[in-house]
């Protein structure tokens, strides 16, 4: 059987002859192992390869180097901000122990505006206004009072009785609504 026929008659012979015929062209030749080149070995050419392998090797070793030190200067960096780490939790402990300081004051600040005499006088002007407002109620209800007794024609013992359910514990026998 001949080449021709080979070729055409089965498809895996094809491969197979044209990889014999790679292997001839390459005799003499070999792959390097940094990135599958061929490169002719002969003499002088052996000389220059290795010395271009060897440049390509120093120009990689100078760069792992200079991100080697990228990352020592960049741990060392990390390393600096622990002490100031440190300080900031000290500082929040601190924090917190000075707002519970200030809560203790507050309260204690409240305790002493019962004789403070700004205070005081704040108290009497809110205490003269709420008297004045829940007299103005009372006269409102005795209205109110005085317009049911009128229109239902109640006798005042059932306008008593009336008071009582509803006044409860602000209603004083006889007299009406306790005073202020």
């Amino acid at each position: 059987m001949s080449t021709a026929e080979a070729s055409t008659d089965v498809p895996h012979r094809n491969r197979y002859l044209r990889n014999t015929q790679h292997q001839r062209q390459c005799q003499g030749k070999k792959s390097d192992d940094l990135g599958g080149k061929e490169v002719d070995l002969s003499g002088s050419v052996k000389q220059n390869y290795r010395v271009n392998v060897l440049l390509e090797l120093q120009t990689k070793k100078m760069l792992l180097d200079t991100s080697l030190l990228h990352l020592q200067t960049t741990i060392d960096e990390v390393m600096d901000l622990r002490p100031i780490r440190e300080a900031s939790t000290e500082l929040l402990d601190l924090q917190e122990t000075l707002r519970g300081d200030v809560r203790g004051l507050r309260d204690d600040l409240e305790g002493y505006m019962d004789i403070d005499p700004w205070q005081m006088e704040k108290k009497k002007k809110e205490a003269a206004m709420m008297k004045a407002k829940a007299e103005i109620w009372t006269t409102n209800i005795e209205l109110l009072e005085g317009w049911l007794k009128k229109v239902l024609g109640m006798d005042p013992y059932q306008l008593e009785c009336m008071r009582r359910e509803y006044y409860k514990a602000e209603y004083v026998e006889g007299e009406g609504l306790k005073g202020l």
